[in-house]
């Protein structure tokens, strides 16, 4: 038995040691039916010494991939796999993801399945707290599995802002899961929940905010402070903060705020295994053009289809593809314009499309038209494609696109220079070409790896510098007190995403004036 140990123990030691080997950052122990009922103390010698020597264990659900770190296997049923991880690479991370669906969650949804695919590829688990009551897309569960996240639900989470309705923020649920879990650090997917932070700051664990929206400028919600006080309570309910751009960065943090980074998110490649469906297939001779993405006045899709008039004023009639779900309204005002301009048949619906690869086999080029993008995955996509892409110079696509290097661009609302710019990528084979060729360095392995490099060392930063704010002490405090989080007494006119905001906001100063006086009373 001594030798049995001894020999796993130098597997895991040469295997886990090693931080450049990514692909064995998890080594797996089987436990057979016989070593389990037959010598249980066997199984904890091996599980003694290992732990002795500066590794985690966590046991696995390969069907379910839920997981939980374990210091005696005995508990669990054999036959089982027992993960070994070296201590100081392994992070295990809890997430909470604010929809439930993979179709509509947005580019928020698939960066978190690109976030744990890399956490689980270096050794690390992850859960996933999905924001509702018991219904989860079945796409989404699977995509989750696969990419190695455990589920579970915790109820439908009122948003902090984009609504008028009365939110009592902390969620005595979202920290019962935490607890339960025990992670090493708590992420908050988007800026539109707070309740990870605050239940987080209740656990006493770790908090990274990923601010991956304006919110107001793309989405027309309501902020509950202004950009930049906002950026303060983020900041201070976390340890770190990640900006998804440098257009966030600004919007939301001043200069002075010192645990805040920026990382674009990184683009998983999928494979070209579409060609042009059959509602294309007619048109395959007229150019088409694609937008891909939420139908809603800040994605600047009249902009494109008053573009389109435009061109077939110069003489140049084009087809449009318009991919994503849609708000009613903005739809019924689109169609609107379209009569009023003519252009009824150039333009068609296609709604949302999980087929990354069926999309981009349906346009010749992609016309990236938001107002005021936060980042902008779709450019990405499109270069993995080989589709040229028309972008808009304004928000998070500045960090990226660059005009007549790999792309074209526009300024938002400028009707006539988007038109001339459809036009010369339809007239030009050898413009299309460099420009598709100059966008393959957006998803090259080596720009990729960078920013996973940035994220993962954004996530280890929070926990080797985790000391709670005055703001997460106070959080605890009042959390822990839920009578003191009732606002329904409140006046009408305080009974609103921004009561949660004022409260904080005059506590916090009171906190930092008092610790302010006690450093200077100290240096006196």
């Amino acid at each position: 038995m001594q030798d049995r140990v001894k020999e796993i123990k130098h597997f895991v030691e040469c295997h886990c040691s090693n931080t450049n080997n990514e692909s064995d950052a998890r080594i797996v122990i089987n436990i057979s039916n016989g070593d389990q009922y037959a010598a249980p103390s066997s199984l904890q010698s091996i599980v003694d010494s290992l732990i002795g020597s500066d590794f985690r264990l966590f046991i696995v659900d390969p069907d379910t991939s839920s997981w939980a770190e374990t210091k005696s296997p005995r508990i669990m049923k054999a036959p089982t796999q027992i993960f070994c991880t070296n201590t100081h690479r392994t992070i295990t991370a809890c997430f909470l993801l604010h929809s439930s669906r993979l179709s509509s969650g947005g580019g928020a949804v698939r960066s978190h399945l690109s976030n744990v695919e890399e956490l689980v590829r270096r050794g690390g688990f992850v859960h996933t707290l999905v924001a509702s009551k018991n219904l989860i897309e079945a796409d989404l569960a699977d995509a989750l599995i696969s990419a190695g996240s455990s589920f579970s639900y915790v109820g439908d989470l009122p948003w902090w802002y984009g609504t008028d309705t009365i939110i009592n923020a902390y969620s005595p649920a979202v920290t019962e899961e935490i607890k339960g879990i025990d992670p090493d650090i708590v992420i908050s997917q988007v800026g539109v929940l707070p309740q990870a932070a605050l239940s987080s700051a209740v656990a006493g664990k770790p908090h990274v905010w990923y601010i991956r929206e304006f919110g107001d400028l793309d989405y027309g919600w309501s902020l509950p402070a202004e950009p930049h006080m906002l950026g303060r309570i983020f900041s201070e309910l976390s340890s770190i903060c990640i900006a998804n751009s440098s257009a966030i960065r600004e919007y939301f943090f001043e200069e002075s705020i010192s645990n805040v980074v920026t990382v674009n998110p990184w683009f998983v490649t999928p494979q070209q295994t579409s060609i042009r469906s059959a509602d294309t297939a007619a048109s395959s001779k007229t150019f088409t053009f694609g937008v891909v993405g939420f139908i809603h006045a800040g994605k600047g899709q009249r902009d494109v289809v008053s573009a389109i008039a435009e061109a077939r004023n110069l003489g140049y009639s084009f087809r449009v593809l318009f991919f994503g779900d849609c708000l009613e309204s903005e739809f019924m005002y689109l169609k609107s314009l379209m009569h009023a301009l003519g252009i009824e048949t150039q333009i068609q619906w296609m709604g949302s499309d999980k087929d990354v690869s069926r999309i981009y086999a349906s346009i010749d080029a992609v016309v990236v038209s938001s107002r005021n993008e936060a980042y902008g995955r779709v450019p990405m996509e499109a270069a993995s494609f080989s589709v040229p892409i028309i972008y808009t110079m304004a928000g998070g696509l500045l960090d990226f696109m660059e005009h007549y290097v790999n792309g074209l661009g526009y300024y938002p609302g400028d009707i006539e220079t988007l038109a001339k710019n459809m036009i010369q990528i339809y007239q030009s084979d050898d413009l299309r070409a460099a420009l598709t060729e100059r966008a393959k360095d957006l998803i090259c392995p080596n720009a990729l790896e960078k920013k996973k490099n940035q994220f993962i060392s954004a996530l280890n930063r929070s926990r080797t510098e985790y000391f709670p704010t005055p703001a997460q002490v106070l959080v605890k405090i009042i959390c822990n007190s839920p009578a003191n989080l009732s606002v329904t007494a409140l006046p009408a006119p305080y009974q609103a995403p921004r009561t949660f905001y004022l409260r904080c906001r005059i506590l916090i100063k009171n906190l930092f004036y008092r610790f302010k006086q006690k450093i200077r009373l100290f240096w006196r």
